[in-house]
């Protein structure tokens, strides 16, 4: 089950990464969702991940990654890796995370998805 999640995971990710090729990209407006399955797949697959590594996979730029993973950590949903970073995130700089709760959501909608899907 864990295995097929990793796959799951990162052909979500590509596919929305590459929908703009068929729709307007405004009608996909939402990076946060973008940037909490990229945490995901991370955690599932025990990889760092920083914000540079976001923007690259999301290919947008660093500044913009960083403002929605302010939003995301504001709101206790991303964290550092570690809990020395948790102590003193610098969000440019650290390994990021989902919380629990982030993980926890993350994985009930990829569930449901999945289940869609099958």
């Amino acid at each position: 089950s864990c295995s097929s999640m990793k796959i799951d995971v990162d052909e979500i990710v590509s596919a929305r990464k590459h929908r703009g090729q068929l729709f307007r990209e405004q009608y996909f407006d939402n990076r946060f969702w973008d940037i909490i399955l990229i945490l995901y797949s991370h955690a599932v697959n025990e990889r760092p991940v920083d914000a540079k590594d976001i923007a690259g996979r999301l290919e947008i730029g660093h500044s913009t990654v960083m403002r929605y993973i302010e939003i995301l950590v504001s709101d206790g949903f991303v964290c550092g890796q570690t809990e020395a970073e948790n102590e003193g995130l610098d969000i440019a700089r650290d390994r990021l995370a989902l919380t629990r709760q982030g993980f926890d959501n993350a994985g009930a909608v990829i569930d449901r998805m999945r289940r869609i899907f099958a």
